[in-house]
């Protein structure tokens, strides 16, 4: 079951074509997405509910699982544990719902008090979940922590900081306790090695190349990276590419020109899932970084889901971490220190050495 997201996202149909052998039936549910909204969340679940109703799929299915960040999957979900609560609820988190990545508190739309499938969801919560609620303003972003915490079967992070920051924000031990005894720590799944294609054409040996597929925050972005090479010695700077594969590729190109690294680096449009892994693969070094740390009660609870995905290629990675974070404790090198500008030129230089 899924949402139909045009509008917000584009389709990537190599992506789809990947897990079709999985999936038996698909559901797309239609209708205007909004992250952040009641209405939104309410219409995905009812109309996905009536979807499975109609089909008679409920009766089949000893599990459901959901996923977030994208809210409105533990909301279908909720309501389906508490209409059919002989099916066991699995319910992912890929990262702390209530805050961004700098560790300031997510702001969301407040939940309205005349709403039917509201208040029988609210009814379903045990009483610390309510004082939850109600301590958050009754924002909706709370309700979608506050469903699969308190009724879910079993909690799944991705990684140890980030269970410990959504354990924290519940904000009562009790509550902590008693969700911690059902999770687990499941870090995102690393593609078959079958999905990634040998790369075709040949590349000039004597360069370092260097790959990074993704978006570019900004507390993950190019800033540090550009500063570290300039500062590199002309015959080593001459060895290295950067390829940057980004959708925010203009305002990238402006950072790029007024620090003056075009030479090194290159800014190349967004890929498809599919044509991400075979690329990946023909690089010498694959960059990721983490975020630069925040107000978070640990090091960093964001493990880059890019780690995985880089897994399944074969190539080296090339880390830029915050000391004590999830990423840091991978052993990955050469490896730099998020904002550390001589830590990273260094890194660079091992890895044109290296090539």
């Amino acid at each position: 079951m899924s949402q139909d997201m045009t509008g917000l996202r584009t389709r990537d149909q190599t992506l789809a074509d990947l897990v079709a052998p999985f999936v038996a039936v698909h559901d797309v549910i239609a209708g205007q997405p909004q992250f952040m909204a009641w209405p939104s969340m309410r219409q995905f679940a009812v109309r996905g509910l009536r979807r499975l109703l109609a089909r008679g799929s409920l009766a089949r299915y000893a599990t459901v699982y959901s996923r977030s960040m994208w809210p409105h999957s533990h909301v279908l979900a909720a309501l389906i544990a508490v209409t059919h609560p002989q099916i066991e609820w699995r319910a992912e988190f890929s990262d702390p719902i209530l805050r961004h990545v700098d560790g300031s508190m997510r702001r969301s739309q407040p939940l309205p008090t005349d709403d039917y499938l509201l208040r029988h969801l609210r009814r379903s919560l045990p009483s610390g979940y309510q004082e939850f609620l109600s301590a958050g303003g009754d924002q909706t972003l709370h309700l979608v922590q506050a469903l699969p915490f308190a009724l879910a079967d079993r909690l799944v992070f991705t990684n140890s900081q980030q269970r410990t920051v959504m354990l924290a924000d519940l904000g009562r031990e009790v509550l902590s306790e008693r969700a911690l005894s059902r999770s687990e720590i499941s870090p995102h799944p690393t593609p078959p090695g079958h999905w990634v294609r040998p790369p075709t054409g040949s590349s000039d040996r004597r360069l370092c190349r260097i790959g990074y597929f993704g978006t570019l925050y900004p507390n993950r972005g190019l800033g540090s990276l550009t500063e570290a090479i300039r500062l590199l010695p002309s015959e080593v700077r001459s060895r290295l590419r950067i390829d940057v594969y980004t959708g925010q590729r203009q305002a990238s190109y402006e950072q790029v020109m007024r620090c003056g690294v075009g030479d090194v680096i290159r800014l190349r449009p967004e890929l498809p899932y599919a044509e991400f892994l075979s690329a990946a693969g023909g690089y010498d070094h694959l960059l990721v970084t983490d975020t630069s740390p925040g107000a978070f009660p640990v090091a960093n609870p964001f493990l880059p889901s890019k780690v995985s995905d880089y897994s399944a290629t074969g190539a080296n990675i090339l880390a830029i971490t915050s000391p004590g974070s999830e990423l840091s404790t991978r052993g990955y090198a050469p490896s730099a220190t998020v904002g550390d500008v001589i830590s990273i030129r260094d890194a660079l230089a091992e890895a044109v050495r290296c090539a």
